[in-house]
């Protein structure tokens, strides 16, 4: 289990996605964004889905000195989620 705040919505496309200050590995795609309104930890509830987390191309430094014109996908810290609306959608159309 991690922890992480909510620090921003959005709604490209009409999608509701929530974004979340907190680290997320390669895996957690899938697992359930639970939160406690109120900090009730009696009444958790599902929020969204975890569909992964932002990333950032940066330099790769070999001694201090760029390689090249390379880049490297590094984790932001910033985790992407689904509204839990979308996936109740999902389910009942059997998608």
């Amino acid at each position: 289990m991690k922890h992480a705040i909510i620090s921003a919505t959005d709604k490209p496309g009409g999608v509701n996605i929530i974004y979340l200050d907190g680290m997320n590995n390669p895996g957690f795609s899938g697992g359930p964004v639970i939160f406690n309104p109120n900090g009730d930890s009696q009444k958790p509830q599902v929020c969204g889905v975890i569909s992964g987390y932002r990333r950032e191309f940066q330099e790769v430094l070999h001694r201090a000195a760029p390689v090249a014109e390379l880049t490297a996908a590094a984790n932001t810290g910033i985790i992407v989620a689904t509204d839990i609306v979308h996936v109740r959608d999902a389910i009942e159309r059997g998608v």
